[in-house]
């Protein structure tokens, strides 16, 4: 039953027991406001809780697509510098290759320059001899010329 109805009953008696009665009642509504409000502030905690849940769990996101981006990065480095040790590889065999044509060409243009001074020397040979038949035509002919002139003077001889 009610504390207040009860204290009126009692009478004289009962009226301390009302005013302890009413500070009951007033604390029991000062309980309620309090309660009310702690739960409104729960509420608002859990709101916030909830919020800040949800911004980690985007932040997690963030973080988890920028160790993604970074590996790929790290994976693309990897292979760039792969790519780079393969080229370096491959210019170093090219330069040894350039070196070895060059090394070649330089003993095909001696052997050329051989070749040259050989048909050089055979061109002077060629001319040599050639001037060499000229002149031994121009001996023939004059010794055909002195035979000819030698068989009219013993011709002219008569035995």
């Amino acid at each position: 039953m009610n504390a207040t109805i009860e204290a009126a009953a009692a009478g004289e008696a009962g009226k301390g027991f009302a005013v302890v009665a009413n500070e009951v009642k007033d604390l029991a509504k000062q309980t309620s406001i309090a309660t009310d409000e702690i739960q409104k502030q729960v509420g608002e905690i859990q709101g916030i809780t909830n919020e800040s849940i949800e911004a980690i769990k985007l932040i997690v996101n963030v973080i988890e697509e920028v160790n993604n981006t970074s590996q790929t990065i790290s994976t693309s480095v990897d292979e760039q510098s792969s790519t780079i040790n393969q080229m370096v590889s491959t210019i170093s065999e090219a330069d040894e290759s350039a070196k070895d044509i060059s090394i070649h060409v330089n003993e095909t243009a001696e052997d050329l320059n051989d070749v040259s001074s050989n048909i050089n020397d055979f061109n002077l040979a060629v001319n040599k001899t050639s001037n060499d038949i000229t002149k031994i035509n121009r001996n023939l002919i004059e010794l055909s010329d002195l035979s000819e002139n030698l068989m009219k003077l013993v011709g002219q001889f008569k035995v």
